[in-house]
Formats: structure tokens, sequence, C-alpha cells
């Protein structure tokens, strides 16, 4: 049994798509689709900036649930050398250019012998 992920849509399972998945508390339970009462039912959100939603439906495991197939997190968000050339510019703007013999011929340098 295969469920695709559809962003902002109930996930929808079987071969005539009549189940669904909701948590039960923390635990995702197999129930019968109905249309009129969705309130309960998982949704699956790709862009959610929490990671839970995302690895509870990787713990998703045939055959007892549904195998889910598709995206599961898409977050837009700095890289890590984004965020690092952020960091060396604010601080260039702020301190200035640095100098390499002023840093090793400064006072607080040691000799190692």
């Amino acid at each position: 049994m295969v469920t695709w992920n559809m962003a902002n849509r109930w996930f929808l399972a079987g071969p005539t798509k009549k189940k669904s998945i909701r948590l039960n508390g923390l635990y995702p339970e197999i129930v019968g689709f109905d249309a009129t009462n969705t309130q309960a039912l998982m949704i699956h959100d790709e862009a959610d900036p929490r990671p839970n939603h995302a690895y509870l439906l990787t713990q998703l495991v045939y055959p007892e649930f549904p195998v889910p197939f598709g995206v599961f997190r898409c977050v837009e968000k700095p890289t890590y050398d984004d965020l690092l050339n952020e960091q060396i510019e604010t601080v260039i703007k702020k301190e200035g250019r640095g100098n390499l013999k002023n840093l090793l011929y400064d006072d607080s340098t040691w000799t190692v012998q």
C-alpha cells in the first residue's frame, strides 16, 4: 500500500483511497476516510518549519501502514556558508580588516619550548 505526500492534503491510502491516517496521541493509526469528518486526520505540510511531522512519516512501515512517497520536507533556510560569510562580513564592518602580522606578533602570543 502506497500513499503520495500531497501538500496540504489528507493522506489517502488503499486501492479505493478510502483509508487515511490520524494521530492517536503521538501514535499514527489507520482509519476510514470520511469526507464529512476530516478534523482529526493528518494533513501533510512539507513547508512546516518543525521536523516532527516529516520524521513521523518516515517511521510509517509496511504492512502496518502505507509507505509514504514524495516530498517530506521543503523548508527554505540559509546555508551554513551563507551564515558564516554573513558573520565574517559583520565583524569586518565592525572591527575592520584584520592584520595577520599584528596578530602573530601581538603580546598575547606565546612560544612553545
